[in-house]
């Protein structure tokens, strides 16, 4: 899964900082701590760039999704992954197609 490298980062940061998957760092923090978030934005920028060039040039077949597409299409975007896992066109009437439906049926919180 690949995500926009701008948010993934600020999301990996606000986790750091909050100790949470769901909180954020107030806004004027990054002018506070400034010295702390340019580091850390240098260093994982280039951790995040190794670890996805590694998984791009791996000759281990890959699907690749976005997280961007998950949020904003979930159903279409897993259908193509479960399709991709199954080794099938199509999965379309299929059991799994009925429970794919259902994950997606209620919005994420």
């Amino acid at each position: 899964m690949l995500r926009n490298p701008v948010d993934a980062i600020v999301s990996y940061f606000n986790m750091i900082c909050t100790g949470s998957h769901n909180q954020s760092i107030h806004v004027d923090d990054y002018k506070k701590f400034a010295d702390k978030w340019d580091q850390f934005m240098k260093n994982d920028i280039t951790v995040w760039k190794d670890f996805h060039e590694f998984w791009l040039k791996s000759k281990i077949p890959c699907h690749i999704i976005r997280y961007e597409d998950i949020v904003a299409t979930p159903e279409q975007t897993l259908k193509s992954l479960l399709e991709y896992i199954l080794n099938v066109k199509d999965i379309s009437g299929t059991k799994v197609e009925k429970y794919l439906k259902l994950a997606v049926a209620e919005k994420s919180p």
